[in-house]
């Protein structure tokens, strides 16, 4: 349910703009409070569940194992169909404390997430996985380590290539 105070018509057009200003996800993160970096983090997840509908409306969920000294700090789960696609999402959570002191860091430092991995099983360690939000290709072996996946933007949605 939507309070009816909270809403208003959509407008399309700001919306078109902020998606197709040339800048990448990343470079969006400054303008965070405009909004920008939502819809281009919407447009690639979109894109990604439209190439493989299925991995997101029958395929199956598979929470994965977090490790480390920040393995508190972060949730993992992988989305897999049975024609062999993957998507691996993580996503930080209570970041507040490992944030930096400037008031617009949105990243922890890709240092403090230390020797914290994502473990992933052994049917899925071989894969070779593309970050749909930065570009970044990932051959991780049987561990994602958190410090690279979330070292440019502040989570992560990678899938098989």
């Amino acid at each position: 349910m939507v309070d009816p105070d909270n809403r208003r018509a959509v407008d399309f057009a700001t919306r078109a703009h902020l998606i197709n200003d040339g800048l990448g996800l990343e470079e969006t993160l400054v303008h965070w409070r405009d909004g920008r970096a939502k819809a281009k983090l919407t447009v690639a997840a979109l894109k990604v569940r439209r190439a493989a509908p299925e991995l997101f409306t029958v395929g199956d969920y598979l929470p994965l194992e977090v490790e480390g000294e920040k393995a508190s700090h972060i949730v993992a789960f992988a989305r897999i169909e049975n024609k062999g696609r993957v998507a691996v999402v993580v996503a930080p959570r209570l970041t507040l404390n490992l944030l930096g002191n400037e008031p617009a860091d949105l990243l922890p430092p890709a240092a403090v997430w230390g020797d914290t991995f994502i473990r992933l099983p052994s049917h899925l360690a071989s894969m070779k996985f593309a970050d749909a939000l930065g570009g970044q290709i990932f051959e991780p072996g049987a561990m994602m380590p958190v410090s690279s996946l979330l070292a440019k933007i502040p989570l992560a949605l990678v899938v098989t290539q």
